[in-house]
């Protein structure tokens, strides 16, 4: 049984996913609920992209912006955090051509709360060709959030940047 002294209300959970509820009316008396209990899931929407080097305009540098997600219930808190995964074969842009400030960046949503919060990238275009490459993505519990009770996805989130630069264009 946990109270809550600011709200002066109860909660248990009673089995499986259904939790109760004691709570006091505006007369002081106390009502008695239930709700089941949908923490949901924390991912990345969508799970992959493929942009121009050079963004949708000539521009040479320019930010992308990675969305994750609380989906399919908001009971309890949720929380992530964002990290580039560092596997040569999952990620082969060089680390010039990129600039990543958002590593560990927390993710976190209120209980009755679900929707999509952001990450930017940075994508550096430059005049030689390099080919195509691509950053990939991960997710995990933040560290010392036992709180959380949203699982967090392990999909990865895929950024293929296409290269628009001749081989002979310098």
């Amino acid at each position: 049984l946990d109270y809550n002294a600011a709200s002066g209300v109860y909660t248990a959970k009673v089995s499986g996913d259904t939790l109760l509820v004691l709570s006091p009316d505006d007369g002081g008396k106390v009502v008695f609920g239930y709700q089941r209990w949908v923490p949901g899931v924390v991912e990345f929407y969508p799970k992959a992209q493929t942009v121009r080097e050079r963004g949708d305009v000539e521009e040479y540098d320019y930010l992308y912006t990675i969305s994750v997600r609380r989906t399919g219930g908001v009971s309890g808190s949720a929380s992530a955090e964002i990290y580039l995964v560092d596997d040569e074969k999952k990620s082969t842009r060089p680390a010039d051509a990129y600039v990543w400030n958002d590593e560990g960046r927390l993710f976190s949503w209120k209980e009755g709360d679900d929707g999509v919060q952001t990450a930017t990238v940075k994508i550096k275009a430059d005049t030689h060709a390099d080919g195509t490459a691509k950053l990939t993505f991960g997710l995990r519990k933040a560290e010392g959030d036992e709180d959380s009770a949203a699982a967090v996805s392990e999909d990865e989130f895929v950024l293929t940047i296409i290269d628009e630069d001749d081989a002979d264009s310098g």
